[in-house]
């Protein structure tokens, strides 16, 4: 029988290579990543009140069964592209989506000011628990026009 010692050469290459290979598992995204949240769409649309564009505020997507949301500024023409982790596709799935206003300004160290209040973002969908907008994101390249009702 044939018994090799572990010098400490051995021991450390043995223990950069698996450093190496587990970084690479992790860069490749065994840890996270796509296989987490499954296949990505872009996500974009418009957001009008009473076929006006709202160009003030924040278009956002929240998904209660994984705990994940993504969100998209409103520009002047009321149109949005949602982020997720910073990158323009966000996992697809069943979302509740909420448009709210700006956010006020203030200071470090002041209380926050009550949340604005614009007139072509009625209160009801500005919180999960009472907008009654919900969407699925099937595909790539979805996108999505939310008409706000009075």
């Amino acid at each position: 029988m044939h018994h090799s010692k572990s010098s400490p050469q051995n021991l450390t290459c043995h223990s950069v290579t698996c450093l190496v290979l587990l970084l690479t598992s992790w860069l490749s995204g065994g840890c996270g990543g796509a296989d987490r949240y499954g296949p990505f769409a872009r996500v974009r649309g418009t957001v009008t009140y009473r076929g006006q564009p709202v160009s003030e505020g924040s278009v956002s997507f929240f998904n209660s069964e994984r705990n994940i949301a993504a969100s998209g500024v409103l520009s002047a023409d009321g149109s949005y592209t949602l982020l997720f982790g910073g990158k323009q596709n966000i996992p697809v799935g069943k979302y509740v989506v909420t448009v709210v206003p700006p956010a006020a300004d203030f200071e470090p160290g002041e209380a926050p000011p009550p949340p604005t209040n614009i007139e072509n973002i009625p209160r009801k969908y500005q919180s999960r628990e009472t907008t009654d907008l919900s969407v699925e994101v099937r595909d790539t390249g979805e996108e999505f026009d939310f008409e706000l009702g009075g």
